[in-house]
């Protein structure tokens, strides 16, 4: 599967909120997995992770490696990597 972010005539990074997100406009990504994860403070929520074909940009928002979000719910984040069951 996969998504994109639509630009309306426009290219390059998308901006919220005045920042970069990591992401860019009018380009595709390839959806690696969708998990749904009891947060650290109780909350259920629901992730999408994606993988740019280009292997360019980071996303910078919640949930980024640099995040409180994944901060705080590392180990939960390890726990679910633990069940994946891995090509040879």
């Amino acid at each position: 599967m996969g998504c994109s972010i639509k630009g309306y005539g426009k290219e390059g990074p998308l901006i919220t909120d005045g920042h970069p997100t990591g992401l860019i406009l009018n380009h595709a990504y390839g959806i690696r997995d969708v998990i749904s994860l009891d947060d650290f403070g109780g909350e259920k929520v629901n992730l999408i992770f994606l993988r740019n074909p280009w292997g360019k940009g980071e996303w910078t928002g919640a949930w980024s490696e640099e995040s409180e979000e994944y901060k705080r719910n590392l180990s939960a984040l390890k726990k679910y990597n633990e069940t994946l069951d891995l090509d040879e």
